[in-house]
């Protein structure tokens, strides 16, 4: 699978403007493996990175408002782990 490789903030910094598209051709899995980038990409990424990166998923055709809440719903979980 090729999100796993690329959703490591590192590894994607050169990359991310292709990660939409890759998540795109997951089908029904789509929504989450974009939500699971853009949650690792945490505070790596400045406020407008974040807003391009929701463009691209709607570029690509993915539904931005479900990645929104499926990464917002990640984040949250992120947080009550770390504790």
């Amino acid at each position: 699978m090729i999100l796993p490789v690329a959703h490591e903030p590192s590894q994607a910094a050169g990359q991310r403007d292709l990660i939409a598209m890759y998540a795109s051709a997951l089908g029904d899995n789509a929504v989450e493996r974009y939500a699971m980038f853009l949650t690792s990409l945490e505070l790596a990424a400045d406020v407008d990175e974040r807003r391009v990166a929701l463009t691209r998923a709607q570029d690509h055709g993915l539904d931005v408002d479900r990645v929104a809440i499926a990464t917002a719903e990640k984040t949250i979980d992120r947080a009550f782990e770390v504790r």
